[in-house]
């Protein structure tokens, strides 16, 4: 008959228990960061893919519109017509705006919705509202064509609105004409945020790089983006 030989297991002693979870415990710390930075930076790319979107819709409406410029709560009502965020969602949901319901309230959160904004029943972004003014609003030219922009790649078109804000839009010129704080999210993507530009690409950049009084830099009003 083989002979069955009856082996004999050592169990850990504490002293090496403690060791393993110590280095557990190491590895998880070193390891933690460098996830939550990737996740970071994935909501980051995420935000960038929403933004871009929602310059190639500004596009469409432009090109369905005869180039004419989108409008917000800011002058929608009076123009008789939608603000952006109603006019634009048949381009992401391939049916007209009927009203606030589970369709609305779907593309509000998938694609009007900063992966880092964890408010409800908010916007992320705001229309810059230049491209609705009035000419005694401007003291100038009205940008209402698209095509009359005169440099469409610096100028910006959405930036992310404020925590606390409840609107659609950026009243940019009041910065200028009553020095009004800024009602931007400068920081939501620790530490910018996405901006997105006439010609339809984004960018996340240092509120700093789009405006700053002190150095006469100004891409919110098309008549001085550099």
């Amino acid at each position: 008959m083989p002979r069955i030989e009856r082996r004999r297991f050592r169990a850990f002693t504490l002293l090496e228990l403690l060791v393993v979870l110590a280095i557990v415990a190491l590895l998880v710390s070193i390891l933690l960061p460098a996830m939550s930075e990737a996740r970071r930076e994935g909501m980051r790319t995420a935000c960038l893919v929403k933004t871009r979107e929602l310059g190639n819709a500004v596009g469409y409406f432009r090109s369905d519109n005869d180039d004419r410029m989108p409008r917000s709560n800011h002058s929608a009502f009076a123009a008789r017509t939608l603000p952006w965020e109603y006019a634009l969602y048949r381009y992401f949901s391939g049916t007209m705006f009927e009203g606030p319901d589970s369709g609305w309230q779907r593309v509000r959160d998938e694609s009007f919705t900063c992966p880092f904004d964890d408010r409800k029943d908010r916007l992320s972004y705001g229309y810059n509202v230049y491209y609705e003014l009035t000419e005694p609003e401007t003291k100038g030219t009205v940008w209402r064509v698209g095509t009359r922009i005169p440099h469409p790649s610096t100028t910006i078109l959405f930036g992310e609105l404020e925590d606390g804000s409840a609107t659609d839009h950026v009243m940019a010129h009041f910065w200028v004409q009553f020095n009004a704080p800024a009602e931007i999210e400068k920081d939501r993507h620790r530490p910018k945020a996405s901006y997105v530009f006439v010609d339809g690409h984004a960018e996340e950049r240092a509120f700093e790089q789009t405006y700053d009084d002190a150095r006469g830099l100004d891409t919110w009003n098309p008549a001085t983006a550099p």
